[in-house]
């Protein structure tokens, strides 16, 4: 899962980035402005069900038969 990648790289980077125990506001912002870009999950790809499995061949297939029997499709 690239997402879950992603944020445990930028949680290393961060506590990489943060040297002390009781970092002050200013060494955690500046911290946080070198992190890795992670991208809101609504940004992420959505997987195309309609294209793949068997939902799909039997779609495929009864295409086939309504085009043979002169429907629309």
């Amino acid at each position: 899962m690239g997402i879950f990648k992603r944020l445990f790289a930028a949680a290393a980077a961060f506590l990489r980035g943060v040297k002390n125990t009781e970092p002050t506001e200013a060494e955690t912002v500046r911290t946080a402005m070198l992190l890795p870009r992670v991208r809101v999950i609504g940004e992420y790809p959505k997987p195309n069900y309609r294209k793949s499995g068997v939902a799909a061949a039997k779609r495929a297939a009864r295409k086939v038969r309504n085009r043979k029997k002169g429907r629309k499709s």
